[in-house]
């Protein structure tokens, strides 16, 4: 359990909360820096399976399709400056949710 100070300093640094679902998982696992990447964050089943008594999401998973996710949104990104629909910009972390 972190601190006051450290929680503090958490919050402090959260990305912004916004309606779009790519920025509110960006702002979610902000709140959880130190969390073990196998830790469980939403369950399927339990005990369904012999040899897999949880399936589900872990914070491991939900930090992998962020990370894919961003990566897809920077591809697009320069798809849309190859084609015209993009203007080159200053700080393309601004239209990609990460301010640089």
């Amino acid at each position: 359990m972190p601190t006051t100070a450290e929680l503090a300093a958490i919050l402090a640094d959260l990305p912004p909360y916004t309606h779009d679902p790519v920025d509110r998982l960006r702002h979610t696992l902000a709140a959880y820096p130190h969390t073990d990447p196998t830790e469980g964050v939403l369950a399927a089943t339990h005990n369904a399976y012999p040899d897999h008594p949880w399936t589900g999401l872990t914070f491991g998973d939900l930090h992998a399709l962020l990370a894919l996710l961003d990566e897809r949104q920077t591809a697009e990104y320069w798809r849309g400056v190859d084609d015209g629909r993009v203007e080159v910009m200053e700080n393309p972390g601004k239209w990609l949710g990460k301010e640089q």
